[in-house]
């Protein structure tokens, strides 16, 4: 048992020794700024101007025939000497009945009379597209090595930075 412990040992303890990680103090180089687009979806309005239809009663064009008001006339005068046997009274029903043959045929109607501009809106989804920073590629220097690493950290130029070295055994 002694024997496998140590033979374990002797294999994994040498494995920690062949890897080692320092951290140094670093120069930037260089920033360079890494873009990448998203999109954007943005309310816009939108209005243009339409035409409304504007309604009103007129009159039809169909009025009584000649022959309405005569027979509205005669119909009239009828009436008019029966109920009272007077000459006068049939002339006036006469008149009368005239009026209202032609008053029959007239009609109202409600039709289009013109035409008003209005303006109508309505918000409508717009999908813009943003270049944005997303990260940045720092550009540094350490004893005569130099590397480069992506952060979310903007660096100045010849700034100190921190640089985790390691070294190891291939």
């Amino acid at each position: 048992m002694k024997r496998l412990f140590l033979s374990i040992c002797i294999f994994f303890v040498p494995l920690t020794c062949w890897s080692e990680t320092y951290f140094v103090t670093g120069t930037v180089q260089s920033v360079e700024p890494v873009y990448t687009n998203s999109n954007l979806i943005v309310p816009e309005r939108r209005c243009r101007n339409i035409k409304v239809p504007v309604y009103g009663q007129v009159a039809s064009n169909s009025g009584a025939s000649g022959a309405d008001v005569l027979g509205g006339m005669v119909v009239g005068a009828l009436i008019g000497k029966a109920l009272t046997n007077d000459n006068n009274a049939a002339g006036v029903g006469a008149v009368m009945g005239g009026v209202v043959a032609a008053e029959q045929n007239k009609q109202m109607k409600t039709k289009i009379v013109g035409y008003n501009t209005q303006q109508r809106c309505e918000i409508v989804q717009v999908v813009q597209q943003q270049n944005a920073v997303q990260n940045y590629r720092v550009i540094y220097s350490w004893n005569g090595l130099t590397g480069s690493s992506l952060t979310n950290r903007y660096y100045e130029l010849g700034s100190k930075i921190q640089i985790k070295v390691g070294l190891s055994l291939d």
